[in-house]
């Protein structure tokens, strides 16, 4: 994977996608360097260490904002499903795709690292070690239940790459975009069966209508 150009200001992607049986939603998704840490929660997570606030700045804060306009409660749940790829530039370690879970939900047997009513995507990495050379690259999955709650029969929706390049201490935000979620889909389907068995993953099946909006 090849080092990305930087991107110093907020992206975003906005669009609007229907499923069948459920009515339009709205998706708004963005990314950005972290200026603010205290604003995003760094300081909670390790409260003990005490990190300065230098470690946690210019790694991007990605947010990705669902909005259904007609659809509530059971209607409007949805998941995200992560998967982060850290290539360290002049190791020897082979390089693989990982599931990506929040710590509270590692062993939980889900593969969700977000569900919900109108489930909110959010994501701050850092590394404290920033002389590292590393390119980090994060697919985000949205799909859904077919029956919302009930089977663990898990349908894609869409998905997008965002992540970012460290090296020599200065970190760059890369290029946030939409992927092709049919072929990526498949690529994660293995990792996926064979992490979470209990688990059963749909192929994309093209019948989710996106319409794309304004995309800075």
């Amino acid at each position: 994977m090849s080092l990305s150009p930087p991107h110093p200001t907020t992206q975003s992607l906005s669009l609007s996608f229907t499923l069948p049986s459920r009515h339009k939603t709205h998706l708004t998704i963005t990314t950005h360097p972290n200026t603010s840490p205290s604003t995003v929660g760094h300081p909670l997570l390790f409260p003990t260490k005490a990190f300065p606030r230098e470690v946690y700045l210019d790694f991007p804060v990605t947010t990705a904002k669902l909005h259904c306009t007609e659809d509530v409660g059971y209607a409007a749940t949805y998941g995200w499903i992560q998967f982060i790829y850290q290539d360290f530039k002049g190791s020897e370690v082979e390089t693989k795709w990982e599931h990506d879970p929040l710590p509270i939900t590692e062993g939980s047997g889900s593969p969700f690292i977000w569900f919900g009513p109108e489930a909110q995507l959010f994501d701050a990495p850092f590394r404290s070690d920033r002389s590292e050379r590393l390119d980090w690259t994060c697919h985000s999955f949205l799909a859904y239940l077919e029956d919302a709650v009930m089977t663990k029969t898990i349908k894609p929706v869409l998905g997008f790459e965002w992540g970012y390049v460290m090296n020599a201490g200065k970190v760059t935000v890369k290029e946030l975009k939409l992927l092709d979620v049919g072929p990526t889909w498949e690529k994660q389907r293995g990792l996926l069966e064979g992490k979470f068995r209990e688990w059963k993953y749909e192929t994309f099946d093209g019948k989710t209508n996106v319409v794309m909006g304004e995309a800075t």
